[in-house]
């Protein structure tokens, strides 16, 4: 964001007609051809911007809680394949250790 911030103005003063995808698309190339040490520097300093406003009050993060409530739409939460396969083998392992 920094980086951005700081860029996207000169990338629109060369060419002010140019598309906000266009833009976009040099501010990836300019942040590629950064260094390791300076894209650190940057993303350094969006930490500390994003902490202020977090301490300040500006942004507030969200609370963690359990999802009690039912969705609106009555359908239930989709899970994952992988969720699947690991709750299936866990049902298989538990029921093996009952038939013993």
């Amino acid at each position: 964001m920094i980086f951005s911030r700081e860029h996207r103005n000169i990338i629109r003063s060369k060419d002010p007609k140019m598309k906000i995808t266009e833009v976009t698309k040099e501010l990836g190339r300019l942040w590629g051809l950064l260094d390791t040490p300076k894209k650190e520097e940057y993303k350094q300093i969006g930490l500390e911007e994003f902490e202020k406003k977090v301490k300040s009050g500006e942004i507030v993060m969200p609370i963690e809680e359990e999802n009690t409530k039912k969705p609106r739409n009555g359908r239930a939460k989709k899970v994952s394949v992988i969720e699947k396969k690991e709750e299936s083998e866990e049902e298989e392992s538990e029921e093996e250790e009952e038939e013993e």
